[in-house]
């Protein structure tokens, strides 16, 4: 299980691996899923929560959507370049794919952008950052 598991937060593994075209925790209330925020940040005050899910109707596994992303790394801020980095080894693609991350306003983030500036600007009222993962064909 992932980073986020609490005995409080009643998830539902089976929702999980079932149905990656959601965002996990999306069977919860959006004071349930602020609640869980309110305690991930007192927890982890200088980390982000990052919840991914697979865009429109395309078709593979993403194995881990739920992210604690900290504030800073050995080389200073992390920026999203390090989520990217992150996230591309939990998505399974042959040598001939790339993928492509959008916010959940179909906006695509710089990659030098610093994680406390895009959680800052994006994230949802919920607390949550949430992303979209679209893969295409790219290299051949």
């Amino acid at each position: 299980m992932s980073q986020f598991t609490e005995k409080n937060m009643n998830l539902d593994s089976k929702l999980e691996i079932s149905n990656v075209h959601e965002y996990p925790f999306s069977h919860l209330t959006f004071e349930e899923r602020q609640k869980c925020v309110e305690t991930l940040r007192k927890k982890y005050p200088r980390r982000y929560p990052i919840l991914v899910k697979v865009g429109g109707n395309q078709k593979f596994y993403i194995s881990k959507r739920k992210y604690l992303m900290p504030d800073e790394n050995q080389s200073g801020k992390t920026t999203f370049q390090h989520f990217f980095y992150n996230l591309r080894k939990y998505v399974e693609l042959s040598s001939q794919e790339a993928i492509f991350v959008f916010l959940e306003n179909n906006t695509q983030v710089p990659s030098v952008m610093t994680m406390d500036l895009i959680y800052e600007k994006y994230h949802n009222p919920d607390g949550f950052l949430y992303f979209q993962v679209f893969k295409e064909n790219a290299f051949g």
